[in-house]
């Protein structure tokens, strides 16, 4: 009875045992077959390839230009007298030549009369009237030249400032150029911090930004640049249109000197 009871419990060890070594055996080909290895030590850099850069130098961007953001230099706002662009001819600033048939309350004209216009151009020498002031900019791409692309064109301005109220830029540019004219066939459109307010500004077509499609950024240091010439102006915030409109009146006082900034954007699209 006893070697009966024997030789089952050695059958059962064995068997435990068997068990046992194939799950061992098991667990070992298991992770064998991941095959784990490790490297380690690896160097990699991060390469840009055409990201913008900016400088207000008609020089043009060189090929260790890196500034992203440029400083116009000014230390003291401009006095510039009021006037607006000129939707009739595409391009170019007008003032009234009547102001006192103008509703300072509403900037519309005085019922049963007519405004009249004139060119807006700026003035030197004693008792000068400057209407606005340009400032140009050259926009490059450094690692290498980008095709295709969509540049954005828009205001950044701080919100609280009383300027929104009061100045609108137009915008020219020119591609692979050092220089760019104010002309109509270099003229991209107004941009009006006053149209943010849908209470100061009554206009229908007023934008927030401008884009430019299938545009070829020339590599810094290749001598081109898309060059952009900014005419800053004070309008007092646009209202209706051209031929029935001057502008609210805003008071001089009431204009700060706050910094204007004009943010570029470029991106492939569908990229």
């Amino acid at each position: 009875m006893k070697f009966k009871k024997s030789k089952a419990l050695v059958a059962a060890l064995a068997m435990l045992c068997l068990s046992t070594a194939a799950t061992v055996t098991g667990t070992v080909a298991w992770f064998s077959a991941n095959r784990v290895v490790t490297a380690t030590g690896m160097k990699v850099k991060a390469k840009t390839e055409g990201s913008l850069v900016i400088t207000k130098t008609s020089a043009l961007p060189q090929s260790d230009t890196n500034t992203r953001t440029v400083d116009m230099g000014d230390t003291t706002a401009h006095e510039l007298s009021v006037c607006q662009h000129d939707s009739e001819y595409t391009h170019g600033l007008k003032y009234v030549t009547n102001p006192g048939d103008v509703d300072e309350a509403t900037g519309l004209a005085i019922t049963g009369k007519t405004l009249t216009y004139d060119a807006a151009a700026n003035t030197t020498g004693e008792g000068a009237v400057n209407y606005y002031v340009d400032y140009t900019i050259y926009i490059a791409a450094s690692g290498k030249e980008l095709t295709g692309q969509t540049l954005k064109v828009e205001l950044d301005a701080d919100a609280s400032s009383d300027i929104n109220d009061a100045a609108s830029i137009d915008f020219y540019y020119a591609t692979n150029a050092s220089s760019v004219a104010t002309e109509s066939s270099t003229y991209l459109g107004a941009l009006n911090l006053a149209g943010l307010d849908a209470v100061t500004n009554n206009g229908s077509a007023t934008k927030t930004y401008w884009e430019i499609s299938n545009l070829t950024i020339p590599q810094a240091g290749s001598g081109a640049a898309v060059a952009f010439l900014m005419r800053v102006y004070v309008d007092g915030g646009l209202k209706d249109t051209s031929t029935t409109t001057f502008c609210k009146n805003v008071d001089a006082e009431d204009i700060d000197n706050t910094d204007l900034a004009v943010k570029f954007t470029a991106s492939t699209p569908n990229a």
